[in-house]
């Protein structure tokens, strides 16, 4: 009972917390709204609701901080692939994937990726059943979601 008092505590921290050798990952508050908007938007639009990945969590927060640190918003980056980082996270399936940049945690869903055809489009694919969220910054905000399946 203790322990889940700390997760549940833990995930609500403003920072993300990595335990011992980075198996164990807690998403920050900001990952956390934008996964809750994502599944808004999914339950508006009629589709189930998806499932917290820490595998492709992990691969999307490394994306977004590595985009941060760089400067550079792109889906391929230092040769790193979409499901390249997946595979290197141990996620073994194919997945789909959003970024961006410059918005807050509170207006990238709605603002950003709903009002794009193409992010639209992977947000509301009824076949993803898996979400990994990532954020990081540079003084501006980096985003990446990473659908699987």
């Amino acid at each position: 009972m203790l322990v889940m008092f700390f997760v549940c505590v833990m995930a609500f921290a403003n920072d993300a917390l990595y335990f011992y050798e980075s198996w164990q990952y807690i998403p920050t508050q900001n990952e956390l709204i934008i996964f809750k908007e994502t599944n808004d938007v999914r339950e508006e639009a009629g589709l189930n609701r998806l499932t917290l990945d820490f595998r492709l969590c992990k691969a999307a927060r490394f994306h977004a901080s590595n985009m941060a640190n760089t400067r550079i918003m792109s889906h391929v980056l230092n040769r790193s692939t979409p499901g390249g980082r997946a595979a290197q996270f141990g996620y073994p399936n194919a997945v789909g994937e959003n970024i961006a940049y410059g918005y807050f945690h509170t207006e990238v869903v709605r603002t950003s990726w709903m009002r794009s055809i193409p992010h639209r489009i992977n947000m509301l694919d009824s076949s993803w059943t898996r979400v990994g969220i990532g954020a990081g910054a540079n003084g501006v905000w980096y985003h990446c979601q990473l659908f699987g399946n």
